[in-house]
């Protein structure tokens, strides 16, 4: 006995549903449940196909028969009654004998019964009679689950039989006094149908069914508890003693056959056929879910209990078939018709949207047109209306977003595909990429002193052209040279920026320039002159100092530079006025004046500051009183005035003494007699002449050459010297006048020509920028020597260095530079800036929006403009909106080169007449929107997002916008409540579990919908039928457990009365099977008194667990072991129930429960998602993490619980998108 096969629930439950009425109205079609695929279908699948070409005498297998088909094997002739029944193998194909075979008691036992499973008819039919069959029959007969009642009603019960007889029912009779027995074949509609003959006899007669009578399920009367149903001979049904007087009623086997069993197709039944009131079921297939560029084939297949007639297509041609296929090449709604023999029909409409044949749009721009040191974004604008841009590569490489930065120039080649494969290419050239630095030159800055201004040159170059220097004074000059004047020592920072932006910085220290006068400060010290002078620049060159009216003396001592310098001169004894000169390096100077009273002192002048090749006069002079000058030949004189003449330099001494015998010395040092000759040579290499010439004292003044019989030149440095032989005279004169004796230096030099050194040459003017006038380029040549000609590109010749060209046209100028030597350079120029081509524009007018497109093959748009009637020109950056009206539009396009388009042609200038649309797009749009929300369709919505997309920006549009966006949330809302129900209710049809069942009823009843009433209503009929069952395996569970408990008290009073460790063991082991309990901790406990196990031995037990609990909890990663710690707190609560006193552990143990009852729900969730798709909703995750959160003592596992949950309500969020919504 099986109460909760399977099988049985599906034939219940269908019976259930067929029962239920609605206005007094059985449902026209019954209800199959699929245990099989767990699937909730309203289509029965009852299929019934014969082939139209069978002919009597074919052999086919018999799936091919329909029912009411007759055909024989083993030598019998069955009728088919049914096709893949409810209840009966899966795919079977359910035969009744045609004819009565025999005549048989039902039960022919002593003491007879009604009880099919029992009777001696089951015994033979499954038993003898079958062993009679042949053995091709026999191999393809199935076993039958076959239900049946017991004879007072109350009981089912289940025979697995090969070979069975009918119930009521299944041959569809109802009778008041016999519980339902099956559920009908729906091939007997009437008597006729249900009448058959006795063999071979020409008579009808009657034949057993396996039902018994039950009298409404009432006590039965006397003599009534073994009569069991038979079918009259009219067809009608009756009841009688199942002996029957020994003799039986007639017998009609019947049985299940494999669907390719081959039979012998004989002929069809005049009354068994299907009553066909169900339409045909199609299915399409083929519609892709995703973008294809590709016509679709849509595979039609229908279904029907019967057979398919035919299906209609689309294109309303008709298919003699129950398969057909249908090509479409572009998207729109396609309606299938399928038609069944009885002239049912089933339409099912498909929407293919997802072809896409159109090529994706892509315009190329760039961030920057002119030079630029920064990168360059290509701005790519991609668009596809259909099924949207899938990437976007470039160079090959797939990018993000709509925008490519490159950092050099090339050519870069965009190709954009949309998710249907449909691909555009374009190509864009970078050219004004620029990151090479200007080189900056600065000339002027002097490494001598100066005490005057200084000019710095700037002078700047670049490849792309420079743009501007900025001086240290913050002026910016606009070309690549610019002078700036310094009158200061300091550091100088010049900018140069190129026409791209890159920046060179250069700084030049000036240290160089003195226009500040020396310090001096003089004293007198004793008889002693005291000269401080200090210059901090360029230094002090000569210090001069002048007694009186007589001569300025220059100081001949050793003067520090950049020191301050204290110089002592004696004074004689007399009144001096003294005038101090100090002059610096450069020549600023600066005098001091002092007088002073001194003793007459000694004098000595003529001392020449200048060479001299002469003999020089020392005129010493004594003031005062003296006695006599000893002169430096030792030669004593007495007068006051003395010549004394010196011929070479050194040192002369002269003594002043006094009649005291006191004695002034004045030392004068003779250094600037110069009588030596300077020394010359003549130095020639190649045709290059130097000269050098020295002189050891006063040093070279200048130097004379003349080459054979020119003039004598100065000679300023290296001398180039023309071919051929020459005679070279050098004369040289130093600082002291010497001149060689008037003896010339002569010299013979022989110079070749070796000029192979070709010349340079340079064109400048070539722009950079676009221009649409002729150009002029400048062309310059130099040369070593002397430049002949220049060769212009149209061949004319011009004589000299410099000449100018004048260029119309883009295209490769060559020039050539011949020198006098015949040396040659040649240099070709590329001018390809000269635009003198009009561009063109064009103006594009749709609805109220009014694009404009220009183009120009050379130079490129600069900009354009446009204007609306008498209004100014406005330069246009996009689509514009026209206002309603008649307007008259001009537009002009500027190219690079600053042509303009010609404002003559029919395409600059239009008229146009645009109509107000934009109220009428409102009220189109909020009607869609209305009906949308009436219907809550998918088209009907997308439409109207449609529509309102549409829309110009503003309230109306935001409100119409908010209104579909609640729409659309209020319409996932009941697809995912009514998802969730259907899954819920799916699975407890499936399992018969008590707490998959209440869930399953919660969430049919929180399913508040409008879009799935009906289907509402259908899963509260499944869950009707089902609760019967539920019920009935809940109070078997409980008895279960009860028989359960009182076998453990049994073992535990055996367990007393013998003290038998076997049986405490097993009395242990089946209170360890029990769930938790009061009973459970009782029979524990009783156990153990009875074990003698003491409370301390139980303490300690009950101690370690909870250690053992707690450290797992903290320590160990219970998201991966749930089960490991589950069988830890098993274990802790066993032990813990063993106390007399566990207080001490409740809150320890409440606190591993809290995990384990979230782990739990997490992962029921979880496999509810994954095994039923089942998805809890955001109101059960809520309230999820809400428990996470309050467990107590904060672990990492707690940590980790809580991301686990959040992991799986992103999970969840995926899930629901992706979900599809099941039919009922």
């Amino acid at each position: 006995m099986k109460p909760y096969d399977k099988k049985v629930i599906n034939k219940k439950i269908t019976q259930a549903l067929i029962g239920v009425t609605t206005l007094g109205t059985i449902l026209a079609m019954p209800i199959s449940i699929g245990m099989q695929d767990n699937s909730l279908s309203i289509v029965k699948d009852n299929k019934a196909f014969a082939a139209d070409n069978i002919k009597v005498g074919d052999t086919v297998e018999v799936n091919k028969l329909m029912v009411g088909d007759i055909f024989n094997i083993s030598g019998i002739d069955w009728v088919v009654v049914a096709k893949n029944h409810e209840g009966y193998p899966d795919g079977s194909v359910t035969v009744m004998s045609k004819d009565i075979l025999e005549k048989r008691p039902f039960d022919t036992k002593s003491l007879p019964s009604s009880h099919w499973g029992n009777s001696s008819l089951r015994a033979y039919l499954n038993g003898e009679f079958y062993n009679k069959l042949s053995k091709d029959l026999k191999a393809n007969i199935l076993e039958t689950h076959l239900i049946n009642t017991n004879f007072n009603g109350k009981e089912d019960y289940y025979t697995d039989d090969k070979i069975f007889i009918p119930s009521l029912e299944e041959i569809g009779l109802k009778v008041c006094n016999s519980k339902p027995v099956g559920s009908s074949f729906n091939a007997f509609h009437d008597n006729a149908s249900r009448i058959a003959k006795f063999g071979d006899k020409d008579y009808e007669w009657t034949y057993w069914t396996r039902v018994p009578t039950t009298l409404t399920l009432q006590a039965l009367p006397a003599g009534t508890d073994v009569d069991v149903f038979y079918v009259y001979s009219n067809g009608t049904s009756n009841y009688r003693d199942i002996n029957f007087n020994r003799i039986g009623d007639g017998v009609r086997p019947t049985l299940n056959l494999k669907p390719s069993t081959p039979v012998i197709y004989i002929d069809k039944h005049k009354h068994i056929k299907l009553d066909d009131k169900e339409s045909p079921t199609i299915e399409v297939t083929g519609n892709t879910t995703s973008w294809t560029n590709k016509d679709v084939m849509l595979n039609a297949s229908a279904k029907d209990n019967n057979k398919v007639k035919s299906i209609t297509l689309p294109d309303g041609k008709t298919v003699s078939s129950d398969k057909a296929n249908f090509i479409v090449s572009k998207n729109g709604a396609y309606k299938f018709i399928a038609e069944d023999e009885a002239g049912n029909k089933t339409t099912k409409e498909i929407v293919v949207d997802k072809i896409d044949k159109e090529l994706p749009t892509l315009n190329l721009t760039t961030s920057a047109t002119n030079f630029t040191n920064a990168n360059v974004d290509i701005n790519i604008d991609a668009k596809d209306t259909l099924s949207g841009i899938k990437d976007i590569k470039v160079n090959g490489t797939v990018i993000i977003g709509n925008k490519y930065t490159v950092s050099t120039n090339g050519t870069y080649t965009v190709e954009v595909t949309d998710n249907a494969g449909n691909k555009t290419s374009k190509q864009i050239d970078i050219s004004n990429i620029d990151k090479e630095l200007p080189t900056i030159a600065i000339s002027g800055n002097p490494t001598e002193w100066t005490n005057g201004n200084v000019t710095l040159t700037c002078t700047a170059t670049d490849n792309v052209g420079v743009k501007s220097i900025t001086m240290p004074n913050g002026k910016v000059i606009n070309t690549n040279k610019a002078d700036f004047i310094v009158n200061e020592n300091g550091t100088y920072k010049f900018v140069v920026e190129d026409k791209a932006g890159n920046k060179t910085t250069k700084e030049i220290i000036v240290g160089k320039i003195d226009n500040e006068s020396p310090i001096t400060n003089v004293s007198v010290k004793g008889n002693k002159l005291i000269i401080d002078a200090y210059d901090s620049l360029s230094g002090i060159k000569e210090i001069l100092y002048q007694m009186d009216d007589g001569e300025i003396v220059k100081y001949t001592g050793e003067i520090a530079q950049n020191a301050k310098n204290h110089i002592s001169i004696d004074l004689a004894s007399e009144n001096y006025k003294v005038r101090v000169t100090v002059i610096d390096n450069v020549g600023n100077n600066h005098t001091d004046y002092y007088e002073f009273r001194q003793e007459p002192r000694l004098k000595v002048t003529g001392n020449p500051v200048d060479w001299t090749n002469k003999d020089i006069i020392l005129n010493v002079t004594a003031k005062g009183s003296f006695k006599s000058i000893i002169l430096p030949d030792g030669k004593v004189v007495n007068s006051d005035k003395i010549a004394f003449t010196v011929s070479e330099n050194g040192t002369y001494k002269f003594i002043l003494e006094d009649e005291l015998t006191n004695k002034e010395t004045k030392e004068v040092v003779v250094n600037k007699i110069d009588k030596e000759l300077p020394v010359i040579n003549i130095n020639v290499k190649g045709n290059k002449m130097t000269i050098d010439a020295n002189d050891s004292l006063s040093g070279i003044k200048e130097v004379f050459y003349k080459v054979d019989d020119g003039e004598f030149v100065k000679y300023d440095g290296e001398v180039t010297l023309p071919s051929g032989n020459h005679t070279i005279n050098v004369n040289a004169i130093d600082n002291a006048g010497n001149l060689n004796n008037d003896i010339y230096i002569k010299e013979e030099v022989t110079i070749e020509d070796k000029d192979k050194e070709a010349p340079t040459l340079e064109v400048t003017g070539n722009p950079v920028d676009w221009t649409n006038k002729d150009i002029i380029l400048n062309v310059t040549a130099k040369d070593n020597k002397k430049v002949k000609s220049i060769t212009l590109p149209n061949g004319k010749v011009v004589n000299g260095d410099k000449t100018t060209f004048t260029v119309k046209n883009n295209g490769t100028y060559k020039f050539m530079v011949e020198d006098e030597a015949g040396n040659k350079t040649t240099k070709e120029v590329s001018v390809n800036r000269i635009d003198k081509e009009l561009p063109t524009a064009n103006i594009n007018v749709k609805d109220d929006k009014m694009t404009i497109a220009a183009s120009d093959k050379l130079s490129g748009i600069k900009e354009i403009f446009y204007k609306i009637d008498n209004g100014e020109f406005v330069r246009y950056t996009g689509e514009v909106t026209l206002s309603p009206g008649v307007h008259k539009i001009k537009v002009k396009a500027i190219d690079n080169a600053g042509n303009m388009n010609d404002q003559n042609s029919t395409s600059s200038e239009v008229n146009v007449n645009v109509e107000d649309k934009n109220k009428k797009d409102l009220e189109d749009a909020t009607k869609a929107v209305e009906k949308a929300e009436t219907t809550k369709n998918e088209d009907d919505i997308d439409r109207a997002k449609e529509k309102v997309a549409k829309l110009p920006d503003g309230k109306d549009k935001d409100d119409l916008t908010d209104r579909l966006d609640d729409l659309e949330k209020q319409i996932k809302a009941e697809k995912d409540a009514y998802i969730k129900a259907y899954n819920a209710v799916k699975k407890a049809k499936t399992t018969l579990d008590k707490e998959d069942y209440e869930y399953a009823k919660k969430a049919v009843h929180d399913l508040n919908t409008t879009i799935y009433k009906n289907e509402k209503a259908q899963l509260q009929r499944v869950l009707d039928a089902l609760k019967p069952y539920i019920d009935r395996k809940e109070n078997q569970s409980k008895q279960e457990e009860r028989n359960k408990i009182r076998n453990i008290e049994s073992l535990i009073r055996k367990a007393i009365a013998t003290k038998d460790p076997k049986t405490i063991e097993e009395a242990q082991a089946a209170i360890d099977k029990l769930e938790s309990s009061d009973i459970k901790i009782e029979l524990q406990k009783r156990l153990d008194t009875t074990n003698k196990v003491s409370q301390i031995d139980l303490a300690i037990q009950a101690r370690d667990a909870v250690e053992k609990l707690d450290a797992y909890l903290n320590y160990s990663n219970i998201i991966n072991n749930l089960n490991e710690f589950k069988d830890l707190y098993k274990e802790a609560e066993k032990s813990t129930n063993r106390l007399d006193n566990s207080s001490q552990y409740k809150s320890r143990m409440d606190k591993a429960k809290g995990y384990i009852e979230v782990m739990e729900a997490l992962t029921k969730y979880k496999e509810n998602a994954e095994r039923n798709s089942i998805l809890a909703s955001e109101k059960e995750m809520t309230e999820l993490i809400s428990k996470a959160n309050q467990l107590s003592f904060t672990t990492r596992n707690k940590q980790n619980i809580i991301k686990e949950i959040l992991k799986f309500q992103e999970e969840l969020k995926e899930l629901r998108e992706a979900a599809t919504v099941p039919e009922v």
